[in-house]
C-alpha cells in the first residue's frame, strides 16, 4: 500500500485532530535519515556550487541541469563528480573536478539552513527514545562544514554514516550498503530492516533504502517525477511536517485540546 500525501498548506502541525483515523503504513522502532536535502537545505549551494566548478572548467554552468543533478543526488562526491566530467565531457579528471567543486562548497556549506519539519521531527523522536541514525552520501569533513550551525540537531542521533570518507562503506548510493550499515551499528539492534524506516529526498537514496528492505518515506523535490517512486516508496511527502508519526506506530504529536 503506498500513501501519497501530497498537501496545499504546509504550516507545522503543533495539534492534531484525534476524529480523523490515519491508516497505519507500518510498525516501525528505529529512524535512518538522509541529509541533504532532507534535513539541511543544501541542495540549492550544490546547484550553485557545482555550475561555478563548471565555469571554471571552460563550460557554461548552465550545463549543470536538473537531469544531471538528479542522478548526482546522494551519491559520494567522487561518484558525483565522475558523472558531472562525463556528461559535460569536461576536460579534467574526477579526482580534479571533485577538488575544484568541494573548493567552492567549503565556502558556502556554513550558511546552509534546516529544510522544514526537520527540527521538530528529530526532536520529537529523540524526546520519545525512538533510535536514530543518519546516512549520507557525503564525507565526514563535509559533514563538519555543513553542520556548523546544527550542532543540537545532530547530537541527537545515535550515530552516522558518511559513504564518503567511511572505509565500511564500499559502494555509494543507489547501493544499500549504507543504510545496511547505519542498521548494525545501532546499540539496541532492530528486529529486521523492515522495523526501520528511512526518510530521503533523492531517488539514489530511494532506491538504496528500498534495496536495504526498509520502508522508505520519500520527501522529493519539486522537479521530481513522482511516478520514480511507485514500488518503492512507503509514503511521498511534500515536507517533513507533513508527517504523521502515529502512522507508523510512533509516538503521535502532542495534542493541543
Amino acid at each position: 500500500v503506498y500513501c501519497i500525501v501530497w498537501c496545499l498548506q504546509h504550516q507545522p502541525m503543533m495539534a492534531l485532530n484525534t476524529n480523523v483515523s490515519l491508516p497505519v503504513l507500518g510498525d516501525i522502532s528505529h529512524i535512518i535519515f538522509d541529509m541533504d536535502g532532507l534535513l539541511l537545505d543544501t541542495e540549492t549551494l550544490y546547484s550553485r556550487g557545482i555550475s561555478e566548478a563548471v565555469e571554471v572548467c571552460g563550460k557554461p554552468g548552465e550545463l549543470y541541469s536538473w537531469q544531471i543533478k538528479m542522478k548526482c543526488m546522494g551519491r559520494t562526491s567522487l561518484e558525483a563528480a565522475n558523472i558531472v566530467v562525463n556528461e559535460l565531457s569536461l576536460s579534467v579528471t574526477p579526482e580534479e573536478f571533485a577538488r575544484i567543486k568541494n573548493e567552492k562548497l567549503a565556502k558556502l556549506f556554513p550558511d546552509c539552513t534546516l529544510m522544514p519539519g526537520a527540527l521538530r521531527l528529530v526532536t520529537h523522536l529523540y524526546e520519545h527514545d525512538i533510535p536514530m541514525a543518519m546516512a549520507t552520501g557525503c564525507s565526514r569533513d563535509s559533514f563538519e562544514v555543513k553542520s556548523t550551525n546544527h550542532k543540537g540537531l545532530f547530537s541527537m542521533f545515535t550515530h552516522m554514516v558518511f559513504s564518503g570518507s567511511d572505509p565500511d562503506v564500499k559502494r555509494g548510493k543507489p547501493h544499500p550498503d549504507c543504510f545496511i550499515l547505519a542498521a548494525t551499528r545501532f546499540p539496541r539492534a532492530p528486529s529486521s530492516n523492515k522495523s526501520i524506516l528511512v526518510f530521503e529526498d533523492a531517488i539514489n537514496g530511494l532506491d538504496a533504502a528500498h534495496a536495504a528492505g526498509m520502508k522508505v518515506v520519500w520527501v522529493p523535490d519539486p522537479q521530481m517525477n513522482l511516478s520514480l517512486g511507485d514500488g518503492k516508496a512507503s509514503q511521498i511527502l511534500k515536507t517533513l511536517n507533513d508527517f504523521q508519526p502515529e502512522q507508523w506506530s510512533l509516538p503521535p504529536y502532542l495534542t493541543i485540546t
